[in-house]
């Protein structure tokens, strides 16, 4: 068994990691960019998620999102925080918890 790491060429791999995060409020103006925060599991039946950390969130559809939980994927950062962009939300569709 060879336990040196490979340092050749090779394609990376970027699971997707599927995120929940909560909108707070409208878009900014002139974007698809939406305030958030990073949902945490608790564990808790009756509070399952906890606000974590700022964020954006991107509708690259054109769909008028409202304050709710959004499944989202991590793509990169816009005015200094994480940007997620919308995996579900094709139809406008949502949903609040």
């Amino acid at each position: 068994m060879n336990s040196e790491p490979f340092f050749g060429p090779e394609q990376p791999l970027y699971p997707e990691l599927p995120q929940v995060l909560r909108v707070t409020g409208s878009a900014l103006a002139g974007t698809n960019v939406y305030p958030a925060f990073t949902q945490q599991f608790t564990g808790n039946i009756l509070a399952p998620f906890r606000d974590r950390e700022l964020a954006y969130v991107l509708e690259p559809n054109g769909v008028i999102l409202r304050p709710a939980f959004y499944d989202c994927r991590l793509v990169g950062s816009y005015l200094t925080l994480p940007l997620y962009v919308t995996s579900c939300c094709v139809t406008g569709s949502s949903s609040s918890r």
